[in-house]
């Protein structure tokens, strides 16, 4: 069993669509969990585009509601997978993880909010 290194708690998407935006390549990907310091997501390969998620707005499905905007983050891993909503589907996609840098306090009260709205435990 892999120890936890994290030091906040990775809480899984619950049903509802959360999307992550790349202001690099306007990539959009799902966001698949979430923590106060960081949240891993899941996008389709494109050779053509750099995807560096170093800045992104978390947004939702709903008339693309953007629920926090400017976010920095860098870069943890980005790694090829073939599972797509934890099952094995045989489409490639790409797991990303990030952690955030130097949030503000107003994208802190909008992701403690986005935390208690859409994740599960």
């Amino acid at each position: 069993m892999k120890t936890e290194r994290r030091n906040y708690p990775r809480r899984l998407m619950a049903g509802k669509d959360v999307f992550v935006l790349d202001h690099c390549s306007g990539k959009v990907g799902t966001l698949r969990d979430l923590s106060v310091s960081g949240l891993q997501l899941s996008y389709p390969p494109d050779q053509s585009t750099c995807n560096q998620w170093t800045l992104i707005d978390i947004f939702t499905g709903e008339r693309e509601r953007i629920v926090i905007s400017g976010l920095t983050c860098e870069m943890v891993y980005d790694v090829a997978s073939l599972a797509e909503n934890d099952k094995f589907s045989g489409s490639n996609v790409r797991l990303c993880g990030v952690c955030f840098n130097g949030l503000t306090d107003g994208q802190k009260d909008n992701l403690n909010k986005l935390l208690s709205d859409v994740t599960t435990a």
